[in-house]
């Protein structure tokens, strides 16, 4: 594989900044933003980090903190933050001819390793840019492998001294350093269960895994940590950018804005659920096989009984219909419902998924009907794309607003709904 300048930019704490940028209230206290029914932890600031509020916490074991530390909870606002996420895309792309998001607040990009006034300067005047255009901080990592870029983004990030940008690129005595401190659990591409097994062998920090030996780990841990191996000793394993990359399942779940034994209401979330995960199949131009659906009742509520379920059917032909999905999922929900349970989440999961260009065709089919479905699906999401999210929704969708999750605190979508920018009179 060619050896290659590989940088990575993450955004610093990335929706709480994305919610400061419109609220100067946010600035300088307490703030995290919160998504699953504004009950789960899913972004903190500075400060709330400090007050050692973890990711993911559920928000009641903080809200105490409300009045003593003056904590604030946001909801989460993705339309918001996926907007401003594409201004940082097209950012990188001003000084980057190859580009590859790899989640709402980071990108891989590519770098000239002959760049005149060194690769840590350049980096910083990507850095200055972005603060200067999209009003957020970010932290790069540069060197030939992913791995290496991840891990030296993260010291970028932990360290202020460095200006916000490590470059590890042909310098491997300060590779080593870096690797020294750095802790095996928190390399990319580590998992929980790895990093038990490996500080079981005496392997602690990133580098004492960098000279383990690469065979070895073949052998007992596989391909994956063998690739991890090879990149954190400055070889590249990992392709920079796959031949074509699709979600090997998708995933749509909620928990409901109040809890309900309501058999429209749960039918309804769940085909909101459906138009969700059908675009996003459409979108990326694959097809799902199978479809599971599951309804549960709350994992907190002790006094009340509990119940969950899932079940899942298998399509003849692999289909991204949003009518068909919908179909077998109101089947499978009647197939696990049972009555006098206060149900708190539905969600439905996509899984067997193809590129719709490797279908194989029925011989009895009608090629008319499935070009009629595509057609179909076509003009719904285009009018959804052109007048906005949900203004052409599934019937079910529309019978009930009780699941509808609570959003108490959502800030309005600032760059992306003309209904939703700030009015000034004067």
């Amino acid at each position: 594989m060619t050896k290659r300048v590989i940088a990575l930019c993450d955004l610093n704490n990335a929706f709480v900044t994305m919610e400061r940028l419109f609220s100067v209230e946010l600035r300088g206290v307490p703030v995290v933003t919160a998504s699953n029914n504004d009950s789960m932890i899913i972004a903190r600031s500075s400060e709330a980090k400090a007050l050692n509020i973890a990711m993911a916490d559920p928000y009641f074991k903080w809200k105490h903190l409300e009045k003593s530390a003056g904590l604030i909870r946001k909801s989460a606002n993705f339309p918001l933050y996926s907007n401003l996420s594409a201004r940082f895309v097209a950012t990188l792309e001003m000084f980057s001819n190859h580009v590859v998001q790899y989640s709402v607040d980071e990108c891989f990009y590519l770098l000239n390793e002959n760049e005149k006034d060194g690769l840590e300067a350049y980096g910083k005047l990507i850095r200055a840019t972005l603060e200067k255009n999209i009003g957020m901080i970010s932290s790069t990592g540069i060197s030939e492998t992913k791995t290496l870029s991840k891990c030296a983004s993260s010291a970028a990030k932990k360290y202020p001294a460095t200006g916000g940008v490590v470059s590890l690129y042909n310098n491997p005595d300060k590779r080593k350093r870096l690797l020294n401190i750095t802790p095996v659990g928190t390399i990319w591409g580590v998992g929980k269960a790895s990093t038990k097994k490996l500080n079981l062998m005496g392997i602690k920090t990133a580098l004492e895994l960098a000279n383990f030996d690469p065979s070895d780990a073949l052998d007992k841990y596989g391909v994956n940590l063998f690739r991890t191996i090879e990149e954190l000793n400055g070889r590249a394993s990992i392709e920079f950018e796959p031949d074509y990359s699709v979600s090997q399942s998708i995933i749509a779940s909620r928990s409901l804005g109040q809890k309900t034994d309501d058999q429209n209401a749960l039918i309804s979330s769940i085909a909101a659920h459906i138009s969700r995960a059908s675009l996003k199949l459409r979108t990326q131009g694959t097809v799902a096989k199978t479809i599971s659906v599951l309804i549960q009742t709350s994992l907190f509520a002790k006094n009340e009984p509990s119940y969950s379920k899932e079940e899942s059917h298998t399509f003849a032909f692999a289909t991204s219909d949003s009518r068909e999905l919908l179909k077998a999922a109101t089947a499978l929900f009647k197939k696990i419902y049972k009555p006098g349970f206060n149900y708190a989440k539905t969600g439905i999961r996509l899984t067997r998924i193809t590129p719709e260009n490797d279908i194989q065709e029925d011989l009895f089919s009608s090629s008319a009907v499935d070009e009629k479905s595509d057609s179909l699906m076509s003009v719904i999401d285009s009018l959804n794309s052109q007048f906005g999210k949900g203004a052409v929704k599934l019937g079910s969708e529309t019978t009930s607003t009780k699941w509808v999750p609570q959003s108490i605190s959502r800030s309005p979508n600032y760059t992306g709904d003309w209904s939703e920018l700030p009015v000034a009179k004067c």
